[in-house]
């Protein structure tokens, strides 16, 4: 039976890093980001507490809801309940999917960290709606992430009917042979957040996602 095909994170997902941001904060990014046509963010703080995380949160939410936009939430289940986030974003090690989704409820989006094909199948089998697979390079987001290739991008997009959004040391330059391995999306954190210009950042991004999607076929909506 074929995957049944769920909202999940396409084209450009720019991850939120707490650790990343400058002066502006998660805020003034967020604006200029809504502003370039980003649409999909994942928060990421894995030092705050959950109060932190959940006022920040609350406080973005509402624009994303203006502009059209999805914000998930990193690892904190219960933030993402508690602010009405639209899901999350698990770790290969963290909550299993199905509690997830019982906190959650069915509507959420819930994504599943995963580096290798029994990984990949772990997570299908959990019920995730799609799955962030990486590093794809070196990055000085995770220093000490584990470096798969596009190679094993392109098995892990082969082995499963999930959607996959490949992160990881990703430069504009990268684009089209990730859509050639199979993604529907990237996601990136230091390239868009610690770039001099966000925006002009992000635009770079979704234009090579554009011109590579169409020139590839991949079917993102």
């Amino acid at each position: 039976m074929a995957f049944a095909m769920r909202l999940h994170p396409t084209g450009l997902y720019v991850i939120i890093d707490t650790a990343l941001l400058g002066r502006g904060g998660p805020d003034q990014l967020l604006e200029s980001l809504l502003a370039a046509g980003v649409r999909w963010f994942q928060y990421r703080d894995k030092d705050g507490s959950d109060a932190d995380i959940l006022h920040a949160v609350s406080r973005l939410l509402p624009r994303c809801r203006e502009a059209g936009a999805r914000l998930l939430v990193n690892d904190r289940v219960r933030v993402a309940v508690k602010s009405g986030a639209d899901g999350v974003h698990l770790g290969a090690i963290d909550m299993p999917v199905a509690e997830a989704t019982r906190l959650l409820g069915p509507e959420k989006i819930i994504g599943r960290s995963a580096r290798t094909v029994e990984d990949a199948l772990r997570a299908k089998g959990e019920g995730a709606d799609y799955l962030g697979v990486g590093s794809i390079a070196a990055t000085a987001t995770k220093p000490d992430a584990c470096v798969i290739g596009v190679e094993r991008l392109a098995e892990i997009c082969r082995s499963v009917e999930v959607p996959v959004v490949a992160v990881g040391g990703i430069t504009p330059r990268r684009v089209r042979e990730i859509f050639q391995a199979g993604a529907s999306g990237i996601a990136v954190a230091s390239a868009v957040v610690r770039a001099p210009d966000p925006a002009a950042a992000a635009r770079e991004f979704m234009g090579e996602v554009t011109r590579w999607r169409m020139e590839i076929g991949n079917e993102i909506p």
